[in-house]
């Protein structure tokens, strides 16, 4: 019967799942914590300041009666206050106790004082004793963070209290009008009480549903955004080269690639010309995910539309790549660095556009060298003019064994570069690939090409 009784009031949870129950179970631990601040330390200095003004303010010989319950209010306030700043964890158990010692206090200690009072000869402290009462009561109850039982029956206790306050008068027409109206009080502060309790859950749901929405939303749109990155690799996968080992008349070629993220600005492409020269590109786009993708995927695009022509003029190409990298640069600008190697069977031939030097290892009679290219060239997108000035080394110079050209996720400092970290390297791609790479850690898309030079001609 209360069960159903209380739930008329405050409402019922059984129609809820367990997710906003329990949602809902943590917000009420929060209110609690939220109470101590907006109520209960207000409440406390006020309560302090009103024991010394009832101290003054009432005749010699009741002072107690009127101080010592606004004084013993205070001391509970503060003991719940320091239990929820300092043990939050056992304030949850010590709550409801608090609570029901501060509303005996002001209750019992406001009818003593109402008991007292009624005695004296001026009826004035006495009908002041009986607002106080009212307005103490009405106010705890209205703030009482409590939607229960306990609610209900510290409602009863306000009542009888305040009955017993009044004295032997309570048969009295006067009797009769201080009972309706104190009843009338206490059922508006149960009206307020559960209004807020009502409005605060409504509120609380409202927020999670909301809180549900949002985070659906945010797990579709991550999906969404997962599918299309997904689709952008797809697609970019697709533009890379059909085989990582070609073997031709210029050596066996090896490439080794490890994006960053989903999707890389590196770029690579080679081809043998009928001639039976060698031809690889390889580009590291300004920037990194998917502008850089896009970026690499123009650059793609014109390499894609020299393919059906017999022969290759490096120059002509990037010059072609310049202006179209410039042209596209309306609101930002695109850029990539990029280098071209060109093997015939005599020399090689390095144009660098910002791109780092190529690295060619050879050995000697003390072993394993390596050297660098160094060509000159602007960055591709930047400016009207690239200013190229490629270099060329002939292999009658020098017994060159590897031609290694990568980004500077895989070179990051060439010029530190030893003889001994490029020997590391060859071992490492030889032994693990491209886990290679991805062991470097450096955080940056890598790109490598090797092409080791005499070797037995096949096509992969």
């Amino acid at each position: 019967m209360l069960s159903k009784l209380i739930k008329s009031i405050y409402g019922s949870d059984d129609h809820l799942s367990h997710a906003e129950q329990a949602h809902l179970a943590s917000l009420s631990r929060d209110h609690w914590s939220r109470y101590v601040l907006t109520v209960m330390l207000p409440s406390i200095v006020g309560m302090l300041i009103g024991s010394i003004a009832f101290w003054f303010l009432t005749p010699k010989g009741y002072q107690a009666y009127t101080t010592l319950p606004v004084l013993s209010c205070a001391l509970v306030y503060t003991m719940v206050a320091l239990i929820h700043l300092k043990r939050p964890i056992l304030a949850q158990w010590l709550n409801m106790p608090l609570i029901g010692a501060y509303i005996q206090c002001l209750f019992i200690g406001n009818a003593i004082s109402m008991s007292a009072l009624r005695l004296h000869s001026d009826p004035d402290y006495f009908l002041m004793t009986c607002v106080v009462y009212v307005v103490f009561g009405v106010l705890a109850l209205i703030r009482m963070p409590i939607s229960n039982g306990w609610m209900l029956l510290f409602c009863c206790e306000f009542i009888v209290f305040g009955m017993a306050g009044w004295g032997p008068s309570i048969v009295s027409s006067k009797g009769l009008a201080w009972f309706l109206i104190i009843s009338l009080f206490s059922l508006y502060a149960v009206a307020v009480n559960a209004s807020i309790h009502r409005m605060t859950r409504l509120k609380n749901l409202a927020d999670y549903a909301k809180m549900i929405l949002l985070q659906q939303n945010e797990s579709l749109r991550r999906q969404s955004m997962e599918e299309e990155l997904t689709l952008a690799r797809q697609l970019q996968e697709s533009l890379a080269p059909p085989i990582t080992f070609l073997a031709c008349s210029q050596g066996n070629l090896r490439y080794f690639q490890n994006r960053h993220g989903v999707t890389s600005g590196d770029w690579i492409a080679f081809r043998e010309l009928p001639s039976g020269e060698l031809v690889v590109a390889v580009a590291d786009v300004t920037g990194k995910g998917l502008p850089a993708a896009m970026v690499a995927q123009t650059i793609h695009g014109l390499w894609a539309r020299m393919l059906d022509h017999s022969q290759f003029e490096a120059r002509q190409w990037l010059d072609e790549v310049n202006k179209t990298l410039k042209a596209m640069s309306y609101s930002a600008s695109h850029t990539a660095t990029l280098g071209i190697l060109v093997i015939s069977n005599l020399s090689m031939t390095y144009y660098s556009c910002g791109h780092i030097p190529a690295l060619v290892t050879y050995q000697t009679s003390s072993g394993l060298k390596f050297k660098t290219m160094m060509a000159k060239g602007s960055i591709v997108g930047m400016t009207a003019d690239l200013d190229l000035e490629p270099v060329t080394l002939n292999f009658d110079e020098l017994a060159v064994e590897s031609i290694l050209l990568g980004t500077d996720g895989v070179f990051p400092r060439i010029s530190r570069i030893k003889t001994k970290h490029v020997q590391h390297l060859l071992h490492e791609l030889s032994a693990h690939g491209e886990s290679a790479l991805a062991n470097m850690e450096v955080e940056d898309d890598k790109m490598l090409v090797v092409i080791d030079r005499n070797k037995p001609a096949r096509l992969i």
